[in-house]
């Protein structure tokens, strides 16, 4: 598997962090991207940045644990898909320190049916800290 780079504007970047980490809670959201393909690795140019309300997405009482639904994933992929884009699936670990994927996050299933084949991984999840984030697919 080559490397990906995932690459976000400033305003994307901004809307991502207003998006995700509101409050001390998790949150997440979904980027749309373009892929470009290169020898050395895979980048993933974000060209949208879309939130998820209570309806696409449950968290446990203590509002950690976040499970994003898989109809409101399917719908955005299929929508992505006809655009030629694919998802990043983004949430939040709203706590100090280093941001690292968790064994909950690693544990995902990977949603290739949702994509068609040219596409990349749409497994792809990305924790998002208020300091560093950290990706898995």
């Amino acid at each position: 598997m080559t490397p990906a780079e995932l690459r976000l504007t400033a305003t994307a970047s901004s809307e991502l962090r207003t998006l995700v980490l509101p409050d001390g809670i998790e949150h997440a959201a979904v980027i749309t991207c373009t892929v470009v393909r290169r020898a050395d690795r895979t980048v993933l140019i974000a060209r949208a940045v879309v939130g998820l309300d209570d309806g696409d997405v449950a968290t446990s009482g203590d509002g950690f644990h976040l499970e994003v639904s898989p109809i409101a994933l399917a719908r955005l992929a299929k929508a992505a898909a006809a655009r030629g884009e694919t998802l990043v699936v983004v949430h939040s670990h709203p706590f100090p320190g280093r941001v690292a994927a968790s064994p909950i996050d690693l544990a995902r299933p990977r949603l290739t049916s949702a994509a068609p084949k040219p596409m990349w991984s749409p497994g792809t999840h990305v924790a998002f800290g208020p300091t560093s984030s950290s990706a898995a697919r």
